[in-house]
């Protein structure tokens, strides 16, 4: 317990120091979809979200995601670039904001790394059919794979590349059917 307590102390406290003199964000803990009289839809289905943090740099916007993973996406970029979180943060913002993100930032507490990921209509029609096929298992208690912190433990992470949504796995990454590696943020 004390163990935790300390590590976080000291994540909390290096996130301080480095950013307590930076601009302060256009919004923080924004959330979309929750309360009953704004309902957020994708593809016929109701969604909820919170954006940790929302930035305009030099007419550039970003959304951040705050992570307290024990492991940085940096070296195994997989969840980074195929996380539907990240999918369903980039389709919400363009709606609600009007414009397109720069980058979403997959900020690494533990190590103080941001890296960013990107987002297009490609993953959008992923993420469609993500939740339409949720929707469906669920109803019919079936239900498909999620991509999280578990694919860092497994062997399959290649062959999950070669399936497309209706075929219970995920997009082809790119066009070399290879992981793309991350970027880090400067910023």
């Amino acid at each position: 317990f004390f163990g935790y307590m300390h590590l976080g102390q000291d994540i909390l406290s290096r996130f301080y120091n480095r950013h307590k003199n930076r601009p302060k964000p256009i919004a923080t803990e924004s959330s979309f979809g929750v309360k009953k009289d704004e309902p957020f839809e994708i593809g016929g289905h109701l969604v909820r979200g919170v954006f940790d943090r929302i930035d305009n740099i030099n007419g550039d916007w970003y959304i951040t995601d705050y992570k307290t993973d024990k492991c940085s996406p940096e070296k195994d970029s997989f969840v980074l670039h195929r996380h539907p979180q990240f999918t369903l943060y980039s389709f919400a913002f363009r709606q609600l904001f009007g414009t397109e993100e720069k980058a979403i930032i997959y900020y690494h507490l533990r190590s103080g790394k941001g890296l960013k990921t990107h987002r297009s209509e490609k993953d959008y029609d992923y993420l469609k059919g993500v939740l339409d096929e949720v929707a469906c298992g669920i109803s019919k208690d079936q239900f498909i794979p999620f991509y999280g912190f578990h694919c860092n433990f497994c062997d399959l992470k290649n062959a999950c590349e070669k399936y497309s949504s209706g075929h219970h796995g995920g997009p082809k990454i790119d066009l070399e059917g290879k992981i793309k590696g991350a970027e880090v943020f400067e910023g």
